[in-house]
């Protein structure tokens, strides 16, 4: 097994992150690959202010997501997920493993795809864990600790892609996590496939 033991992250967004509408702000994010956004209109239009092309946005159902092509740019709202999928006992913040959408978000880590969750700040921790584990679960790993950051100043989009031997996780700016994309795992997509994973 490998383990994953606490890492200091750098966030590279503090930027600001809306406009007098709160929708957009401006930027250039040159992606050549589609987007899947599982979610509202709202998030379609964020990600058209900070200049991605709207052909390459394709909504989509949460049932839907485990047929699209292994490597995909997955966007998800998370109180599409969170119901089941995150419990909370007496404070205490668990995430239960037998949950439908638990096995879906590890079964997208395990065939290659980047996965950014939209929550809010506040829920950016339990979506990390989330992803850690599901991580975890993709790969037959162990987690010993994963980084929960001090200062999130509204980084409300949490961003996860890994393979058998490390993890990116972390809250960014949309604009920060569409440049981890273009900068780090387009260019690995394009040049390696992902292949089918195995059950």
């Amino acid at each position: 097994n490998i383990t994953l033991t606490m890492h200091s992250f750098k966030h590279a967004s503090h930027e600001a992150t809306s406009t007098a509408n709160g929708v957009g702000f401006s930027t250039n994010i040159s992606l050549n690959v589609p987007i899947y956004v599982v979610g509202s209109s709202i998030l379609v239009q964020r990600l058209v202010g900070v200049g991605v092309d709207e052909s390459l946005i394709r909504l989509v159902n949460i049932s839907q997501l485990p047929q699209l092509p292994n490597g995909s740019l997955v966007i998800v709202d998370w109180p599409i997920v969170s119901p089941g999928l995150v419990v909370n006992r007496g404070g205490v913040v668990q995430v239960n493993v037998s949950d439908v959408y638990f096995k879906l978000i590890a079964g997208l880590v395990r065939r290659g795809d980047f996965i950014i969750i939209h929550g809010n700040s506040a829920e950016a921790p339990a979506i990390e864990y989330a992803l850690a584990l599901a991580w975890s679960k993709a790969f037959n790993t162990s987690i010993v600790a994963i980084p929960i950051p001090k200062f999130l100043n509204g980084l409300s989009y949490i961003v996860a892609y890994g393979n058998d031997r490390m993890l990116i996780i972390g809250p960014h700016s949309l604009k920060a996590a569409l440049r981890i994309v273009n900068e780090i795992w387009a260019p690995l997509i394009m040049k390696k496939p992902t292949t089918n994973p195995s059950n």
